[in-house]
């Protein structure tokens, strides 16, 4: 990667899933696309050019386990913060699950776009394998955000009417009105957790855990405008390059 080179910061809500999937997407200035190298020595391929990369937090589970929001409670997920090449992202999200993917420019300086793919390059390398993913306050939207949060300088202001209630997943809209509202507290979600889900619980908490907000976006003073879908936008534009 060149310094300087990332041009554009989208970001991305991957939908329907048990919650939504956020990432961020970086698109890099013609001319200065990320280069793969091959590693294999003696190897006559061509480096290959990728003009976007995605930021994505995921939960990382044994071999032929499958992710599940109730199970994220209680430590059965490593997390990891992955940089991947939107071709394989779109191999995965639209082509074999057909998910929609919404887009949403982000307003940052040049400064901040290529200190925010710096800040994640950065956390990615210091964490590993080594956190555990939990369903509420590690998972992919509240680490997207502390990425963000980092670059841009953003503390929540306490006692204002714009505060996140529920800090630890700062898109959760739904859940921030459960609490402001006195529904929920935190002794509430103990019990609940405590509890054998039914499936009634289990529907509450599929509804309400935290998803991806504009509102956040926006709370920062950061949120451009609307772009269209990925479905869209790779149907419009061939491919839109990509290296498949």
């Amino acid at each position: 990667m060149l310094p300087n080179s990332v041009a554009e910061v989208i970001y991305q809500l991957e939908y329907p899933l048990p919650a939504s999937h956020a990432q961020l997407r970086f698109r890099f200035s013609p001319g200065s696309e990320v280069l793969l190298i091959p590693q294999i020595p003696g190897s006559h391929q061509s480096p290959v050019k990728l003009q976007d990369l995605i930021f994505s937090v995921e939960a990382v589970a044994v071999v032929g386990g499958n992710f599940d929001l109730v199970a994220g409670f209680f430590d059965n997920f490593a997390i990891a913060y992955r940089l991947v090449s939107l071709e394989s992202r779109v191999q995965r999200m639209i082509i074999e699950d057909g998910h929609q993917v919404q887009q949403i420019q982000l307003n940052l300086t040049p400064a901040q776009k290529n200190q925010l793919l710096l800040n994640a390059i950065t956390k990615s390398q210091q964490a590993g394998l080594t956190q555990m993913y939990n369903t509420l306050n590690r998972n992919c939207t509240t680490e997207v955000f502390r990425i963000i949060d980092q670059t841009i300088g953003y503390h929540s202001a306490p006692n204002s009417g714009s505060q996140e209630i529920f800090i630890n997943a700062p898109t959760g809209e739904q859940i921030s009105m459960l609490f402001a509202n006195g529904i929920l507290n935190q002794q509430a979600i103990n019990q609940f957790l405590a509890d054998s889900l039914d499936a009634t619980q289990l529907q509450f908490l599929q509804e309400h855990i935290p998803t991806i907000s504009p509102t956040a976006l926006q709370r920062r003073g950061i949120k451009g405008m609307e772009l269209p879908d990925l479905n869209y936008e790779l149907q419009n534009t061939g491919g839109g390059g990509m290296i498949w």
